[in-house]
């Protein structure tokens, strides 16, 4: 009795060997599929979402420096904020590019920017800066059609507009 129950164990043990090797035999195929799908998943996945990723950084970095020039343009009068080489057209641009948000940004053009007062209720004054920035894609990808931000460069225009402080400034 005690032979044939060391007998069955060893078929068991053998059938369990036998299993995992079959098993085994059947998935090694996935090795051979591991690359192409890699290079799949690099291709089309991970680094387009790179570029995804890096608009809205790219987005909040050009948003910055049109709030910084429109904090300028309120507290100086309207012949300094609308003039072409003055400090919210061309000083804080040319600071902002190259400095590490403007230089990680990848300008193609220089920062275009616009000045532009509105009457509000009353005496108040609007203060409206527009700022327009063309920047490169984070990765250029190979891709058969033109892709804004992917393949080809990203136009951002961004406009706010505040209440000038000091409503002689406009006069000025």
């Amino acid at each position: 009795m005690a032979e044939r129950d060391s007998a069955h164990a060893q078929r068991c043990v053998r059938g369990h060997k036998m299993n995992n090797y079959r098993k085994r035999k059947r998935r090694g195929s996935t090795i051979a599929e591991t690359g192409p799908a890699l290079a799949i998943l690099f291709l089309f996945l991970f680094f387009p979402m790179l570029d995804l990723i890096s608009m809205p950084v790219f987005y909040a970095s050009c948003a910055t420096l049109n709030d910084v020039q429109l904090r300028e343009a309120v507290n100086i009068p309207k012949s300094e904020a609308e003039s072409a080489s003055g400090a919210v057209r061309k000083q804080i641009p040319e600071q902002w590019a190259s400095l590490g948000m403007g230089k990680f940004v990848g300008l193609t053009k220089p920062v275009e920017t616009q000045v532009s007062y509105t009457p509000g209720v009353g005496d108040d004054i609007y203060v409206i800066v527009t700022t327009t920035i063309n920047c490169r894609p984070f990765l250029t990808m190979p891709f058969f059609f033109p892709i804004p931000g992917m393949t080809t460069p990203l136009d951002y225009t961004i406009s706010t507009k505040r209440l000038l402080e000091n409503p002689h400034n406009f006069k000025a």
